[in-house]
């Protein structure tokens, strides 16, 4: 009888392989069912099992064999209960283990991702008791085709336990949830109690609607593993401190009229077995899964609650804000949560009379580009930290969207390196002054006085605009990664002639960028707002052009009398030996070039006055 219940599993088992659609879900349990039949073939060689072939590809003729097998030991069962009156048995240690009649159903509800494990703890529940004990797992035991939900209703009808397993509190537990409850509801007037239905999780976030039930924390005995140097007694013992354990006595004196295993002495090494079984199947099954997460940049948490309006989710000044422990000592905070509106005037503050930090803004209009389920652009905006003298720039990395849909929004600050001006300083400040002052320029101004004429459509204008926005804003990144949108940074470097005018450039550029901003974040909504909205576009970047004309030729000015005077050619040659002696040779050079003029010259006037005297004779004979 054994054995035909063991092939009956065993070909249940190579059913349910073939219509697993993971591969490596069903290459696992494959492997367990080869290893299985490999085992019955040395217990049992009369049933020629090895006439299987154990191979996947032909798994199908091997199950269509093992039916054979299976229909064969039951005819002649059937032969033998017609002919033979049945033997009597002594009362031995497996008779012990069938006491009793009555069959104990257990549902085991779980997520389809511990498939294995289920399947674990379903061959350590009915190895307790072959006869009495029938697991359904719904993922094995409800075939294609079949109305799934009015069975697993019925299951749970004819069920005497409910064995929630509980591994991911991440996971979606709507479903086992909901199939506790019912179980519950079916059976609430039915004996048995709170041992009925239990839950065996490994986190202390088990469900909340299992509070008034058995539950068990599965956790490792010592070192997950016993150690080999430990003797059976000492492995043993740790195993019956464990929870399972616990559980697996519980469910075997079930019920208290006709327990599963009425002498427990007996069923200890099988207890012990099985707690292993299940103790080591959960810690396999939490091997790959996520059990904490480390930022180890600084970062920011916002949160935005659902709106009841059903409005499209936007960041507002009583977002929640949450900051880690790096990210308080960056932004100096005591508190580790507060609104958006407090965070936002802390930076303003922080900038002065520049306005709001272009970073800030940049990452504001990405949450809300993600609030309403649209990809954000990376951002480009950098911050700096003036008491740690650092740049940090804000990514934007993910999302989590709740069932309620609020959202969750996670920023990482990354570390910028420090732009180092090797050699002279004020030299490499001013070449990047120059590099930036141009880009603006050319493309920028230019392109924006180029185009903007030629724009008739609202929507192509706005589309235009915040191309542009997009534009200064990238500048503005890339300039303050080099120190260039801090005036006591800049100033310094030129004429004190200077200091004066570009100190006012500066701070006009704060004061027309705020006036811009409020231009751009209003845009047209009709062709005759448009040409108002174009001419005082038009009108400041005038203003802009000619700034960015005194900007550049100050600069200018001030890098043509460093190069005059910090790097003269000729001195400069002069103090390095090597050019000092390339010098000396052009100057020898040129000194005997000078001497052999000399004496050709007056060769040749010699050589001209001795012709010119000989004619001059031959003329007066």
């Amino acid at each position: 009888m054994k054995t035909e219940k063991t092939l009956n599993t065993i070909l249940i088992e190579g059913e349910t392989i073939l219509r697993i659609p993971q591969p490596g879900l069903r290459q696992t349990r494959w492997k367990n069912w080869v290893n299985n039949i490999l085992e019955i073939v040395n217990e049992h060689p009369e049933l020629k099992l090895n006439r299987l072939s154990c191979s996947y590809k032909t798994l199908n003729a091997d199950l269509v064999i093992l039916r054979n097998i299976v229909k064969d030991i039951k005819d002649r069962e059937s032969e033998l209960t017609n002919t033979t009156e049945p033997p009597k048995t002594s009362q031995t240690h497996q008779e012990s283990l069938k006491a009793g009649n009555g069959s104990i159903n257990v549902f085991i509800s779980y997520k389809n991702q511990d498939t294995t494990l289920a399947q674990t703890i379903k061959d350590q529940l009915t190895a307790l008791n072959f006869d009495r004990v029938n697991v359904f797992l719904a993922y094995d035991d409800i075939r294609a085709g079949e109305k799934w939900k009015e069975q697993l209703f019925e299951k749970l009808r004819q069920s005497d336990w409910l064995i929630m397993i509980h591994t991911d509190p991440d996971y979606d537990w709507e479903w086992p949830n909901r199939e506790a409850v019912m179980f519950e509801t079916m059976h609430m007037n039915s004996n048995g109690g709170d041992r009925r239905l239990c839950c065996l999780h490994v986190t202390d976030r088990y469900p909340k609607t299992l509070n008034e039930f058995q539950h068990y924390k599965v956790a490792p005995v010592e070192g997950e593993r016993p150690k080999a140097d430990l003797s059976k007694a000492d492995i043993e013992a740790l195993y019956k401190k464990s929870r399972v354990y616990q559980f697996l006595k519980n469910f075997i004196a079930y019920p208290a009229d006709n327990p599963i295993i009425s002498d427990q002495s007996l069923a200890q090494p099988h207890l012990i077995k099985a707690s292993k079984e299940i103790i080591l199947g959960f810690m396999d099954a939490q091997t790959d899964k996520v059990v904490d997460q480390c930022y180890y940049p600084p970062r920011i948490e916002i949160v935005l609650p659902p709106d009841s309006s059903k409005a499209k989710l936007s960041i507002s000044d009583k977002t929640t804000i949450s900051l880690g422990e790096q990210s308080r000592r960056i932004f100096r905070y005591a508190n580790s949560s507060f609104t958006w509106n407090q965070f936002k005037k802390d930076r303003i503050s922080e900038a002065s009379n520049k306005g709001q930090p272009s970073w800030l803004q940049e990452l504001e209009d990405r949450i809300n580009i993600g609030a309403q389920d649209r990809e954000p652009d990376p951002g480009f905006g950098v911050l700096y930290t003036e008491h740690l003298k650092r740049f940090m720039r804000p990514i934007l990395t993910r999302q989590e969207i709740f069932a309620s849909n609020k959202r969750k929004f996670y920023v990482l600050l990354i570390e910028q390196p420090p732009t180092d001006f090797s050699g002279h300083r004020e030299m490499g400040k001013l070449l990047a002054v120059l590099i930036f002052g141009s880009r603006f320029r050319f493309d920028y101004l230019i392109p924006l006085f180029r185009d903007i004429t030629n724009i008739d459509e609202v929507a192509q204008y706005v589309d235009f605009t915040h191309e542009k926005m997009d534009m200064i804003t990238t500048i503005e990144s890339e300039a303050e990664q080099h120190g260039l949108t801090n005036p006591e940074d800049v100033v310094p470097i030129f004429n004190k002639s200077a200091q004066k005018e570009i100190r006012r450039l500066f701070y006009k550029w704060f004061e027309i960028r705020t006036k811009l901003w409020a231009i751009f974040d209003n845009p047209p909504m009709n062709s005759m707002e448009l040409d108002h909205h174009r001419d005082q576009i038009i009108d400041i970047h005038r203003i802009l052009y000619k700034m960015n004309t005194s900007f550049l030729t100050h600069s200018i000015k001030r890098y043509s009398e460093l190069l005059n005077t910090e790097l003269n050619y000729d001195e400069t040659l002069t103090k390095d030996p090597v050019n000092s002696n390339i010098l000396h040779k052009k100057k020898a050079t040129r000194k005997k070039t000078k001497v052999g003029a000399r004496k050709t010259n007056k060769s040749t006037n010699r050589k001209t006055s001795k012709k010119v005297s000989k004619k001059m004779t031959m003329t007066r004979k």
